[in-house]
């Protein structure tokens, strides 16, 4: 992360001044809000400052390490401006657990933070909850840095107790917010620091002007962790007479090098390849009286090193003249332990027979500080096992994949299984194991799985059968419809809302058996389950009207585009022999010549009279196409009415009571 430095211009002027103490390294408000949507104030007010406050943001959690702290400056501004109505971030300053500082209002600013009594006060936040948890070493260090840059810019005394005005009481000039509110801020961890801050401040060598003259840290090289470094010592004067950690004299011409640890611990620092008089010393800060450890000439070792304090490494030349070396230095380092857990775990029922799906949930979550791009991708396994301890014996019955990283740090995963149909009665777990692949190597092995105890039924078997098939006529001629109908049946445990619903074809076929061959002359749908065992249906069916006649079958096709896989899948269809006649086919020649079809044409009736004493029961007309127009059925016809006709030619098919036919053309005028 980048840093800005800003320079303040103090607008007022004391009497007694404090020496100067440096403005910390700081993330200014574009570095915590890059895209500008949280801009400071447009018109601040400014004040006096006589008491600095402490707060704590007091989120009621411990933020985790991988915290996005930027984020949470940018969600106390949204706090502060959207809910609170306040013109800006309360806070002059906050401070992460890192020991990032980050500018909120900024020096001199009169701020929102002190129960209503801002005026003469500058306020700095730690970001976390410490009733809950100590600050952090880096968080400390940040802290006493800047209170003793703001007391020395404002002349506050921090050892000091003086009157505050807007308050009506007296404070000690670096106080708590409970001090002066009905509150618990900063929170009792860090209140009870409060006095020791105070000291460690008042003894800081910029707030004292103690600060010998001579050693320049500014341009301090940074070492890396056991990494040597080859430079050269100063041949500059020196003016500094002695180092704190021993008695020698003789000191000369320094070089300066710097290294922060990230752990507590020792810090071993070694010189070698060089000439002349060189020695090595290990300072706490900028100021040659802090010396710190054991000094053995070209050696130094400090075994009380504390995470996020920056210590200086100096090479002294102590006969003056300058030599080339190398360095290195050796410091603890925090090991970021990575680990990938699992929450938010369920399964949608509890009980599930055997054979059906059962619906599963959960978090994967990743702890470290690799980023999503740099990790490989981590699989959540879900297994049936007897107990909730993960074996070779479990069955995987499926996974999901997720993103982690310190950028993403959980991702929310589902999945359907079916259990599978010869599952025995009983009770199971649902184990849900996080990086089942094991593709990370974790601090923590052992909280990589969680179980969900469920029941389960013996399996039912299932299967959509068809019966009660029937057609309205055997005999059909080609073109005109037929009525079917059916029923389809389930037979299983699922429930009619958990499955699809299944379709009831009906096919023209030549033979009994389904195949690709046969003309699927229309099709119905059926709800079904073990709450809608069955279903009737029924359809009007147009037999194709360039079917040459002959004998054919309706076959009667369950779960047709088979939905589901069932226990039997050769009960699914059932055929009913039909005959089809061509609409001008005659078989009866002899029937025919013995009939007389009179007026023709006609515009109204047409009589019927036969040679012998023959008994006509039906009577149908078509159109010239062969599409069935009129149907007249009844004992001893001998004539039908056509004046409902357009005019045009039509066929008229006569049938007797012995199911002979003829066919005549009749013409309507």
């Amino acid at each position: 992360m980048k840093f800005a430095f800003i320079i303040f211009l103090s607008i007022f002027s004391f009497a007694n001044t404090y020496a100067d103490c440096a403005l910390p390294n700081h993330c200014s408000r574009s570095c915590w809000d890059p895209n500008g949507t949280h801009p400071a104030q447009t018109s601040p007010s400014y004040t006096n400052v006589t008491h600095i406050i402490v707060h704590h943001t007091g989120d009621g959690v411990v933020f985790p390490a991988n915290t996005d702290y930027a984020a949470k400056v940018r969600y106390y501004w949204d706090l502060h401006v959207n809910t609170n109505g306040w013109s800006d971030i309360g806070y002059n300053w906050l401070i992460d657990r890192n020991g990032v500082i980050y500018e909120g209002r900024g020096s001199g600013v009169s701020g929102a933070h002190f129960s209503g009594h801002n005026a003469g006060t500058m306020g700095v936040s730690m970001i976390g909850d410490f009733t809950l948890e100590s600050p952090s070493a880096s968080a400390l260090n940040s802290l006493k840095n800047l209170i003793a840059w703001e007391a020395t810019d404002k002349n506050v005394d921090v050892t000091g107790v003086s009157y505050h005005a807007s308050s009506g009481l007296n404070l000690n000039n670096i106080s708590g917010h409970k001090d002066g509110g009905a509150t618990s801020c900063p929170g009792t961890d860090l209140y009870s620091l409060l006095p020791s801050i105070r000291t460690d401040i008042s003894n800081m060598s910029c707030y004292t002007n103690t600060t010998p003259t001579g050693l320049d840290c500014s341009s301090a090289i940074e070492l890396s962790n056991g990494v040597v470094y080859s430079g050269s010592s100063s041949t500059a004067s020196s003016n500094i007479s002695s180092f704190g950690c021993n008695s020698w004299t003789e000191t000369g011409p320094e070089r300066v090098h710097k290294i922060t640890p990230t752990a507590d611990g020792t810090i071993t620092v070694n010189l070698s390849n060089y000439s002349g008089d060189l020695d090595v010393y290990i300072l706490g800060s900028c100021d040659p009286t802090d010396c710190l450890g054991t000094v053995s000439s070209d050696s130094a070792i400090f075994t009380n090193a504390v995470a996020g304090q920056t210590y200086y490494l100096v090479v002294d030349a102590d006969d003056g003249s300058g030599s080339s070396y190398d360095i290195v230095a050796t410091y603890p380092v925090a090991v970021v332990s990575e680990d990938i857990t699992l929450s938010n775990t369920s399964v949608n029922l509890t009980t599930v027979t055997a054979g059906n799906d059962i619906d599963v949930s959960a978090t994967q979550n990743y702890s470290g500080s690799q980023l999503d791009a740099d990790l490989p991708s981590f699989d959540l396994g879900y297994y049936l096992s007897t107990d909730c301890n993960l074996s070779a014996n479990d069955i995987l019955l499926g996974s999901d994949t997720s993103s982690l990283g310190s950028d993403d740090t959980s991702n929310n995963e589902s999945e359907t299984l079916t259990i599978p149909s010869n599952t025995a009665a009983g009770t199971y777990y649902i184990i849900f194991s996080a990086d089942d692949d094991k593709e990370l190597t974790e601090s923590d092995e052992t909280n990589n799985t969680s179980c969900i105890e469920i029941t389960i039924n013996a399996y039912i078997p299932e299967d959509i059968t068809v019966s009660n098939t029937s057609v309205n006529l055997v005999t059909v001629t080609a073109g005109n419809n037929i009525e079917v109908s059916a029923m389809q049946n389930y037979s299983g445990s699922q429930l009619d809302a958990d499955l699809p619903s299944f379709d009831l074809g009906y096919y023209l076929s030549t033979d009994c058996v389904l195949s690709a061959n046969d003309v699927l002359l229309g099709s119905d749908a059926s709800s079904l389950g073990s709450d809608d065992v069955s279903s009737n249906e029924s359809e009007t069916l147009t037999i194709p009207s360039n079917t040459t006649a002959g004998t054919y079958y309706i076959i009667f096709s369950a779960d047709d585009d088979k939905e589901l896989t069932e226990s039997d899948e050769t009960n699914n269809t059932s055929c009913i022999e039909i005959t089809i006649e061509a609409v001008l086919s005659v078989k009866y020649l002899e029937f025919q010549k013995q009939l007389t079809v009179y007026p023709n044409p006609t515009s109204n009736f047409i009589n019927i009279k036969s040679k012998q004493d023959l008994t006509i029961d039906k009577f149908y007309v078509y159109d010239i196409n062969g599409r069935l127009i009129k149907e007249v059925n009844g004992n001893s016809l001998d004539k039908i009415n056509i004046s409902e006709l357009t005019n045009g030619i039509y066929l008229l098919k006569i049938v007797s009571n012995e199911n002979k036919k003829a066919v005549f053309r009749i013409v309507k005028k």
